[in-house]
């Protein structure tokens, strides 16, 4: 039993750990992004991981929600229009059961001019349309989608989800810098085992033999 229970912690603790890494690239990415901007500053960044944060209860990871702010925030030069653009590509996201990714570059093409792909998911906007005016289109069919998805048996298990994977990085966050230590002190010591196995191929292989 105590094994078991020890194999359960540390696999839990695999899953937080595994959880903060990749919320720490997806952010690395979000600051380089900002960067190449110019506008990497405490005020853009704050405003950008609240409304991610608030992306949450809804069911959004916020991560993912903070990547699509950010690549509106590099088209448009403005937060809040960033902030308004990301709300539609929630709505689309929950209208037509899509990732959020997909949905903010769906909401990207339409801006471009090419609304027409959004016929592959049933929304038809008019041939002669403007970017805004395809924009105007969308938000009249799928506007709201996100806060009523919210308030649905599925969508308070996706904000469950969404929660419990924000709490697993908070906790990993704690362990990263431990294992970074730990990885840096062990490196060395692989590194010259690995060269030591290349020296002597023939006694490696003798070791491995006598094991099995």
């Amino acid at each position: 039993t105590a094994l078991v229970m020890g194999g359960a912690i540390t696999g839990a603790l695999g899953l937080t750990v595994k959880a903060a890494a990749e919320g720490q690239a997806k952010m690395a990415s979000l600051h380089a992004t900002l960067a190449s901007m110019g506008q990497d500053t405490p005020k853009v960044t704050d405003s950008i991981l609240k409304a991610a944060d608030a992306a949450v209860k809804l069911g959004f990871d916020n991560e993912d929600a903070a990547l699509s702010i950010t690549k509106f925030f590099q088209r448009t030069k403005d937060v809040n229009t960033a902030l308004s653009l990301n709300k539609t590509a929630m709505d689309l996201a929950r209208a037509k059961n899509i990732d959020l990714a997909t949905a903010s570059n769906l909401v990207n093409q339409a801006l471009s001019g090419n609304g027409r792909v959004l016929s592959a998911y049933g929304i038809s906007i008019k041939e002669a349309a403007t970017p805004l005016e395809a924009l105007g289109q969308l938000q009249e069919v799928v506007g709201g989608q996100s806060d009523a998805f919210s308030k649905t048996f599925e969508g308070q298990l996706q904000i469950f989800n969404a929660s419990s994977q924000q709490l697993m990085q908070t906790i990993g966050a704690q362990l990263l810098p431990i294992l970074t230590q730990l990885i840096e002190k062990i490196s060395p010591w692989i590194t010259k085992l690995m060269e030591w196995i290349e020296l002597h191929p023939k006694l490696t292989q003798g070791i491995v033999l006598g094991v099995a």
